[in-house]
């Protein structure tokens, strides 16, 4: 007897229970599509031609990988049709003006993003709005890697702009024509989440009618979203910018180190070295087969060519102090290094210029050595009765190449600066 109770029950709840206007409505639509199929368009006149509204709303810029050329962003797909076949009068179903309905029960727009850098193969589980007069609006969710190319010329003060291009994949245009949700011909970033590295600096959209080789004369509209973005330049600043301009400063130091110091080219070794660590950081954030050449890594490769010309400068100095004092130096050289150069840049020898000015017409200068000279030579000689006229003929030899040597130092400082300045100019924005 226990058990007869709850199936009396349940009968008496199957027979008082009554649907739903909702629920009957449901299946009156889904009825009548079943009975027409959700493959063919839902038009009454097949000659007619389907418009599906469309707009994308940008939520968050995920990831943009320069090396790959990949877009990676968080979007709201928006699609408004008629579907003839979702009509009904809402006095029959108890004033009910709209409804929601499985998207995998009627037909959709087989809108796609050309441009994916992914598999194509994207199922959504959304519920659609249908109302009254036919009218469907669908706004599902996606996330696209779609491919970007990339201009990394002014990096990382750069500028990238993307596209993102949406459209039919197998209806063409006289079946299926695709407007502007809302007359809306931008993206909507009404809910865009900032992100850490890009600004987004203008969106757009465009309504192209395209021909393409394997459809012959059949024409396919398509939507073209283009998304412009600026790089925060903070992180970069700090860790590829300033340590180079901090690394070029220091390269000046290189010529001021005297020329009889052989550990001039082992700075210009070391900075030659950090100025490569920092190529290979760039190196790294740069597209291995971009159109375009980085100016930054340009500035860089102007920065080691002008420090290994520098250190090969440093061995021709210490060349020209330490092993070429046997000779003197020639006339040519007398007169445009040691007569005018040497002045113009402040790069006094140890002998007065006006001494080498006066004896330019001779080479055999111990005859006239001045007196200061040849007492300091007598102290490093240790002997007063020593014979001073070979060690002094030497020193001023020595002084000579000395004083060409800080002349051609002065030169590549200044030529050096000149190189560092202009590249700055180019490398950072005006």
């Amino acid at each position: 007897m226990d058990r007869l109770i709850p199936r009396i029950r349940s009968r008496f709840v199957d027979d008082t229970y009554q649907q739903s206007d909702e629920s009957r409505l449901a299946s009156f639509l889904m009825s009548r599509y079943a009975r027409a199929g959700r493959i063919a368009r839902p038009l009454r006149n097949s000659s007619m031609t389907m418009t599906v509204e469309f707009s994308l709303a940008l939520i968050q810029i995920l990831d943009f990988d320069e090396t790959n050329q990949v877009l990676t962003t968080n979007t709201w797909k928006r699609y408004r049709w008629i579907d003839e076949l979702l009509t009904w009068n809402p006095e029959h179903f108890g004033g009910i003006k709209d409804i929601r309905l499985p998207s995998d029960a009627i037909w959709t727009p087989d809108i796609v993003l050309y441009n994916n850098a992914e598999r194509q193969e994207i199922i959504h589980h959304e519920l659609l709005a249908v109302y009254s007069d036919g009218t469907v609006r669908w706004v599902p969710p996606a996330i696209y890697k779609s491919s970007c190319q990339v201009d990394m010329r002014n990096f990382p003060f750069d500028e990238q702009q993307c596209i993102l291009k949406f459209g039919s994949w197998t209806y063409d245009g006289e079946k299926l024509d695709l407007a502007f949700y809302d007359g809306l011909k931008d993206m909507d970033i009404r809910e865009y989440v900032s992100s850490s590295e890009w600004i987004v600096m203008g969106t757009e959209a465009r309504y192209h009618v395209r021909y393409y080789p394997c459809c012959g004369s059949e024409s396919y509209p398509d939507i073209t979203f283009y998304l412009t973005m600026k790089r925060k330049t903070a992180f970069y600043v700090y860790v590829l910018i300033l340590p180079s301009v901090l690394l070029s400063c220091l390269t000046l130091i290189l010529f001021w180190i005297p020329p009889q110091r052989p550990d001039r080219t082992g700075l210009g070794m070391s900075l030659f070295s950090s100025f490569f660590v920092l190529l290979l950081i760039l190196v790294q954030s740069s597209p291995p087969t971009s159109d375009s050449i980085s100016l930054l890594g340009l500035y860089y490769c102007v920065n080691m060519i002008l420090i290994a010309f520098s250190t090969m400068l440093s061995a021709i100095v210490i060349n020209l102090t330490h092993y070429l004092q046997k000779n003197s130096v020639p006339r040519c050289l007398k007169i445009i290094f040691i007569r005018g150069l040497s002045r113009v840049l402040c790069a006094q020898s140890a002998i007065p210029v006006s001494f080498f000015e006066q004896h330019l017409q001779t080479d055999t200068f111990e005859e006239e050595i001045p007196i200061t000279v040849r007492n300091d030579v007598r102290k490093e000689n240790g002997a007063e009765n020593s014979a001073p006229r070979y060690t002094a003929n030497q020193r001023i030899k020595q002084a000579e190449w000395r004083t060409v040597a800080s002349v051609l130092d002065r030169l590549f400082f200044l030529f050096y600066v000149l190189g560092i300045v202009l590249s700055l100019i180019f490398v950072f924005p005006r």
